[in-house]
């Protein structure tokens, strides 16, 4: 089976648990021959809402489906000209049923992720059972992250994030988990600004080894597990998950901030108090961005009219420039508003030998 269409197919697999939730989804699957080289393509029906008329009032845990006339009626439209290969049914995304009166917390700490149950049928004049079942059982070797499925998938949709992979639970008695964390924080504090997308012309995925929660010795077991976090983006106890975000959201987005260095702690606090939390993101109305951009248009204007007119004239250009002009701006505004009675510009002075 072509990966690429594994990995396409997991993926509306995952969107559709999630998106669904107490539905079921089946995926017609079509075989196509595109010149010499057969393909699959991937074809998604929601054939069980063309079946039952309505969306089910609970969840459906499983679904075994069956190629009855109806059914293969309703797929055959939905795929138009191509051959129907398998059905594969997609359950409900659920905790299992002896977990479900449990509290989120209690979860957690037990180490209770939710399943989600995959049935196939198909059709043996087009394809045999064993192929059914290798791709059933291809589906637990890519899900926890085996042959980079989740960096694959994160690359080509942009997200900047690094994938937390499948692995076992770390008991709490063998490392320091609070101690972990900490350690965590610092990281991205220290490090952060070398995954933010800082380059205008060119996306690129970054990644970085001390950003990885597994090096700090956390699992993706202890995204909703509670810590103690010292005041850090204003709270005395997050989830893993919850400080990640602020963590990604404050160092690893637009902005890179390297500051660690300071040897001041009130000046690094001073920063962090500025950078850390959910509220701290800074935003423009579309009037602010088109009165940023007038300012940008206006200054290469200027840089082009000086170009024209005093081509030989040594004088410094504005190359490199420009994202000085909005800053400006705002700390001369800012400035005013804290009661500044001037503002002096002056420029480093050259040395010559």
């Amino acid at each position: 089976m072509d990966p690429e269409f594994q990995r396409a197919l997991i993926l509306v697999l995952g969107v559709g648990g999630i998106v669904i939730g107490t539905g079921t989804v089946v995926l017609a699957l079509a075989f196509r021959s595109f010149g010499t080289k057969p393909r699959l393509g991937l074809i998604v029906g929601l054939v069980a809402w063309l079946a039952l008329g309505e969306r089910p009032s609970r969840p459906t845990v499983a679904m075994v489906p069956v190629m009855l006339a109806g059914v293969r009626t309703a797929a055959v439209e939905v795929i138009a000209s191509a051959t129907l290969a398998a059905f594969i049914g997609v359950g409900a995304m659920e905790y299992p049923a002896e977990f479900q009166g449990a509290s989120e917390e209690r979860l957690a700490e037990i180490g209770v992720s939710r399943i989600i149950t995959l049935t196939s049928t198909y059709d043996h004049r087009i394809i045999q059972g064993a192929e059914s079942g290798e791709f059933l059982r291809r589906l637990p070797q890519l899900l926890p992250g085996d042959d980079n499925f989740y960096a694959d998938i994160f690359t080509p949709l942009r997200i900047p994030d690094e994938p937390v992979r499948w692995v076992k639970d770390i008991p709490e008695g063998e490392v320091d988990k609070t101690a972990r964390v900490l350690e965590l924080i610092d990281a991205y504090r220290t490090r952060g600004h070398l995954m933010a997308d800082t380059d205008p012309l060119e996306y690129r995925a970054r990644r970085h080894p001390d950003l990885d929660v597994r090096e700090h010795d956390l699992t993706l077991w202890d995204l909703d597990r509670s810590f103690p976090v010292g005041g850090f983006a204003g709270q005395q106890r997050m989830r893993l998950r919850d400080i990640l975000g602020v963590l990604r959201d404050s160092y690893c987005r637009r902005v890179g901030v390297e500051y660690m260095h300071i040897y001041h702690p009130e000046q690094k606090l001073w920063i962090q108090e500025r950078m850390e939390g959910r509220d701290k993101e800074v935003s423009f109305t579309p009037e602010g961005k088109i009165a940023i951009l007038r300012k940008l248009v206006q200054a290469e204007d200027f840089e082009h009219f000086c170009q024209v007119k005093y081509t030989a004239t040594k004088r410094f250009g504005l190359e490199g420039g420009e994202a000085l002009i909005p800053a400006m701006e705002q700390i001369i505004k800012r400035g005013g508003q804290l009661g500044w009675q001037r503002n002096i510009v002056d420029r480093a002075a050259a040395t010559h030998v």
